[in-house]
């Protein structure tokens, strides 16, 4: 039984609400009201002050990878839901590219078993192909009765449109989306980071944007054709969001995010790191422009929500030269601040940020994500919008430490986490 006390609420429709009281019983919410009313039949909760704190939807992430089983050495389950934790996270979807791949029940049963003692909910998106090898699709039906919500075959897309077809066919008839790395491999021709003019400096072989967006393109018109749901995974550059926004005005099946690191860092920052691997992130990231962009497409709804692509690898599997070095980035605990960035300079509401990580994720995978209100599961980031901290190493909840924002300072942070009912993570003083 929780107290929240002086806690303000923010509601991504109506806005904030000062100075309340939340009671918490079991896991929902049973009393908001003003906390300068003294209620005696809370005397025995716990009280937590939370002033000059807010509270909003927990979030829920629809892109990471956990990599176990496999990968431990990277990151567990528990380690990554940790990780999540302390990022306000108390949904999260992982992908298949384990070992083994999640193409059939069994792991996706382990992937769920080992989750079910982390305090949060873990959500298994399986492969569309078996091994994710892009030859044979996995038994779609099989897959959801396990308990999938999504296939991906993250990491590559299905080269193959017959069989890409095929998949979207499937999973539109058990109504489940197709979650698409769209990336066009003999485009990208094994790019490092984003083509133009940093990588011509950096003398680093550049992936053009192209690469992405005529993938994104077949994928959308494959969609369209079956009639099926298809959601574009870790969008990067402008001409992806026009396209998604010109397909969204006559399809209606069509979801799309995009990710934090690309709507703070351009491929400058990138050239600017003196080869750091730790900005070596596929899709790449681009320039201003398409940063501009995804935080214009964010706004105007082309893209629907905020994913991490938390993507942990070790310090050995980095410490390379920028060539050798894996793709990827770490993201569930530096999520929210980085992308707060965005309402601090006035390029998106603190509202619609709170709904794109919260609300609009949930939607897209089927769970419910409601506003907090009374009768409500009491799933509550508590967040301090004030508090200035810089993202150290040796603070990292993650088993791998390969962030591009470590030593970044960031204004926003979350200090609590809440999952239906119970506090998952705290560090409210």
């Amino acid at each position: 039984m929780i107290l929240l006390q002086n806690i303000d609420i923010l509601h991504t429709k109506k806005g904030f609400s000062r100075n309340l009281n939340i009671a918490i019983k079991d896991s929902n919410i049973i009393d908001i009201f003003p906390s300068n009313l003294t209620k005696n039949e809370y005397s025995d909760f716990n009280h937590i002050n939370c002033q000059n704190l807010t509270a909003v939807p927990s979030f829920v992430d629809i892109h990471s990878h956990l990599r176990e089983p496999g990968f431990e050495y990277k990151e567990t389950i528990e380690s990554g839901a940790n990780a999540a934790k302390s990022g306000g996270f108390t949904d999260i979807c992982c992908m298949a590219n384990t070992s083994p791949v999640v193409d059939n029940e069994e792991v996706v049963k382990y992937i769920l078993s080992k989750s079910a003692s982390t305090g949060i909910s873990v959500y298994p998106i399986a492969a569309i192909t078996k091994g994710l090898k892009g030859e044979s699709l996995t038994e779609f039906g099989h897959l959801v009765d396990a308990g999938v919500v999504a296939f991906s075959d993250d990491g590559s897309d299905v080269n193959n449109s017959f069989l890409m077809k095929s998949a979207f066919e499937y999973a539109n008839f058990f109504n489940k989306p197709i979650f698409c790395h769209s990336e066009d491999q003999k485009l990208s021709a094994n790019g490092v980071m984003n083509e133009g003019y940093y990588s011509m400096l950096a003398g680093l072989h550049g992936n053009p944007s192209i690469s992405e967006e005529v993938a994104v393109f077949r994928n959308i018109k494959i969609a369209e054709y079956t009639g099926a749901r298809v959601h574009i995974c870790h969008v990067s550059s402008r001409g992806s969001v026009a396209l998604i926004n010109q397909a969204k005005k006559s399809y209606g099946r069509i979801t799309a995010e995009s990710a934090p690191h690309y709507t703070y860092l351009t491929d400058k920052d990138v050239y600017q790191s003196d080869y750091n691997t730790n900005f070596k992130i596929n899709p790449p990231i681009r320039g201003e422009a398409d940063r501009d962009s995804i935080i214009e497409g964010l706004r105007d709804d082309t893209i629907d929500c905020i994913a991490t692509d938390h993507a942990p690898h070790a310090e050995h599997e980095k410490e390379v030269e920028f060539d050798k070095a894996p793709f990827g980035a770490i993201g569930f605990e530096t999520a929210f601040p980085v992308c707060y960035q965005m309402v601090i300079n006035n390029k998106l509401t603190i509202e619609k940020l709170i709904s794109k990580m919260s609300i609009e994720p949930a939607k897209i995978i089927g769970i419910e994500k409601n506003e907090i209100e009374l009768g409500e599961v009491a799933d509550i980031t508590i967040i301090n919008l004030q508090l200035e901290k810089v993202y150290k190493k040796e603070e990292i909840y993650s088993k791998s430490k390969n962030s591009p924002f470590i030593d970044s300072k960031f204004k926003g942070w979350v200090v609590a986490t809440i999952c239906k009912g119970r506090i998952v993570y705290n560090i409210i003083k």
